[in-house]
């Protein structure tokens, strides 16, 4: 297999990459809110899963266990779908996943509150002075 890279601005590659159209693609999925279900997308006829070429009826089971993940509330369940989605999509998903991106955080002794998040890095509206 011959791959030619072709970078571009983010932009572009998100028009490229939301049409459903690119024939491969390599790029990271950091969460949109601090909660597992932000990875449901992934399934079969969702939003990524579209993307991937993967329609809705592609794969029953790994749709079962989303739809299940998507309206459990006790804690234990919900923790046992979602590793049961992640691990279907490992094995039977058109994803590879290749890589996962680090974050490096520093802070000064003299700050309060300087907490790394996932969602939104740092939230400078609770940093101060001690």
């Amino acid at each position: 297999m011959n791959v030619q890279l072709s970078g571009a601005p983010t932009g572009t590659w998100l028009t490229s990459y939301r049409s459903g159209k690119m024939a491969f693609g390599l790029s990271l999925w950091g969460p949109d809110y601090p909660d597992p279900a932000d990875y449901l997308t992934f399934a079969p006829g969702d939003l990524v899963g579209l993307r991937a070429g993967w329609a809705a009826g592609s794969s029953p089971a790994i749709e079962k266990t989303a739809a299940a993940a998507a309206v459990a509330t006790d804690p234990a369940k919900r923790t046992a779908l979602f590793q049961q989605f992640q691990r279907q999509l490992n094995t039977s998903g058109p994803y590879f996943p290749l890589m996962q991106p680090t974050q490096v955080f520093v802070s000064t002794s003299d700050l309060k509150n300087a907490v790394y998040n996932s969602v939104y890095s740092v939230d400078v509206t609770k940093v101060g002075p001690k």
